[in-house]
């Protein structure tokens, strides 16, 4: 009968329930004013790291008077509560950027809504997200409990492509900004010796290639007579927090002493970006790529393929190999002001 009863209790309710419940942690933070990023990545997800570090770096650009204060993504509820009790009204929330908007990270999602729900009246900040809500009952009661939440609250949601800005343009109310992924914002671009190859493949529930495509593509890069080495931005087996940005450097520099990466990732493509590293970067699941690609797609150094053809992407390989590719810096600096001006518009009020 319990059960029953329980099923039939939206979960959204239950956490609020037991957040109620729940005895606040206070953490020990300083007292000065702060800009909070909640959610930040403390996993083993260098696209997720860089993601935080970005954001860290942009909160200390623009709010140069509020001290940076990280609240991991994998703390309890009670610690979620001792940080959300210690806001203050000149505090700045902001709310990690990526691409767990909605039910397929719903994890993500519940704790977003619910820091919201709690910090109404504070100036809250999304950074740039792509938005998934699918149509599935567990999506459309996300979106619905999402749409309540955000009708009347403070919260300035940026999407980072157009598909999700057009989304929340439509079903929230509230202000909505398309942006960048804050990771177009690093600059780690610098002349070096190239050597080899990166393969760069995701293996998860994003995964648009197929094994017998993956296996092609192995195939026709392990033909060619040059150093291959296969990476990938998880890196779970042997992250640490306490060097997760010393980690994401080293990542950071291998990319850039590449002759060219080949990648579905999307922050395998954008490291590749910001170090001036030429691409060759295939679809993924949802169209995050795609649409991101967007911003960058002016550089000259980064081919998108929205489809798998063997002979395509044999061409492009063979290319990026042996033509000279020259970074335009003109261009790079170009979009990192436009990025930045961006983000001025966004923060301007503050």
């Amino acid at each position: 009968m319990i059960k029953r009863i329980s099923s039939l209790i939206p979960k959204s309710w239950i956490s609020g329930i037991r957040y109620l419940l729940t005895p606040a942690k206070k953490p020990n933070i300083p007292p000065e004013r702060k800009a909070y990023i909640f959610l930040a990545a403390d996993y083993g997800n260098l696209g997720d790291i860089a993601l935080t570090f970005a954001q860290k770096q942009l909160l200390l650009k623009h709010f140069p008077n509020h001290y940076p204060v990280e609240v991991p993504s994998s703390i309890s509820l009670s610690e979620l509560k001792g940080y959300i009790q210690s806001v203050s009204k000149d505090d700045i929330v902001t709310i990690i950027a990526g691409g767990n908007m909605g039910d397929v990270w719903s994890w993500f999602e519940r704790y977003r809504q619910l820091i919201v729900s709690k910090l109404r009246k504070n100036s809250i900040y999304q950074f740039p997200q792509t938005t998934t809500y699918t149509n599935t009952t567990l999506g459309r009661n996300l979106l619905a409990c999402a749409k309540y939440i955000y009708y009347g609250s403070s919260i300035k949601l940026m999407a980072r492509e157009k598909m999700s800005y057009d989304f929340m343009q439509s079903n929230f109310d509230c202000s909505s900004y398309l942006a960048p992924d804050i990771v177009m914002t690093l600059k780690y671009w610098k002349k070096r010796e190239r050597n080899g190859i990166l393969l760069c493949l995701r293996d998860d529930r994003e995964q648009s290639l197929n094994n017998e495509e993956q296996s092609e593509i192995k195939r026709i890069i392990t033909d060619i007579n040059m150093d291959v080495s296969v990476i990938d931005t998880k890196i779970d087996d042997t992250f640490k927090y306490d060097i997760r940005y010393v980690q994401l450097e080293q990542f950071i520099n291998r990319v850039s002493s590449a002759k060219v990466i080949v990648t579905d990732r999307l922050h395998g493509m954008i490291f590749a970006y910001i170090t001036g590293t030429p691409a060759i970067v295939l679809p993924n699941s949802n169209r995050k790529i795609e649409m991101c690609y967007e911003w960058i797609s002016n550089c000259g150094f980064i081919r998108f393929f929205p489809s798998f053809s063997v002979t395509a992407f044999s061409d492009a390989l063979n290319t990026a190999l042996t033509d000279k590719v020259d970074v335009d810096k003109d261009i790079l600096d170009s979009n990192y002001s436009r990025f930045q001006t961006i983000f001025n518009t966004i923060f301007k009020n503050e």
